[in-house]
Parts: structure tokens; C-alpha cells; sequence
């Protein structure tokens, strides 16, 4: 039972902090455009152009994705809470019978 209540207790960290883990990973983005891509130095402006675009799509289609998974959820499925998780029900209709987190 003790991985049971180490798997718990990292769940519940996780949870509480959901909203800074993001932050410690920063760095490595910011490192990463300091020196150009190679495809970017083989290839010119548009391959960069490109890139941008495809980026730009991936994220668009992932507010999409979030919009409907939040648009779609019944009531007392979601919160804002941060302390502990609290829902009346588990949420398994819409995007979220298909994949199991979708935002």
C-alpha cells in the first residue's frame, strides 16, 4: 500500500500546483530560441513562416479543443478549486469519453 499512498499523495501536489508547474519548464523554450533552428538556416524565411503557421494552427485547434471540452461538461464536474478535487460526478460524456484529459 505505500505506492498506493506515495501515487496519492504526488496526485494531490500535482493538483494543488497545477497552475505553476508551467513555469519551471519556461527556461527551456527560452534557451531553445537563442540560436536558430537548422531547418531555419537551411531553408530561409519560409520554412520560418511555416513553422509559424503550423504553430499558430496547433494552438488555435487546442482553444478549440478546451472550448468544447468546457462548453460540454456537465454540472459539478469542473471547479476552479485548487485545494482539493471536488465534483459531484465523474465527467465521462463528451470529449471526455473519447480521451481521458483533455484540456
Amino acid at each position: 500500500m505505500k505506492l498506493r499512498e506515495d501515487l496519492s499523495r504526488q496526485g494531490e501536489w500535482l493538483f494543488r500546483h497545477r497552475s505553476y508547474l508551467p513555469l519551471i519548464l519556461l527556461p527551456v523554450p527560452i534557451a531553445s530560441l537563442r540560436e536558430p533552428p537548422f531547418v531555419e538556416r537551411l531553408l530561409g524565411v519560409g520554412a520560418e513562416r511555416g513553422y509559424e503557421l503550423v504553430c499558430i494552427a496547433i494552438s488555435f485547434f487546442g482553444l478549440v479543443v478546451r472550448c468544447c471540452a468546457i462548453g460540454h461538461a456537465p454540472a459539478g464536474t469542473s471547479g476552479r478549486n485548487t485545494k482539493q478535487q471536488e465534483t459531484a460526478a465523474l465527467n465521462t460524456t463528451g470529449i471526455y469519453s473519447a480521451v481521458r484529459h483533455p484540456l
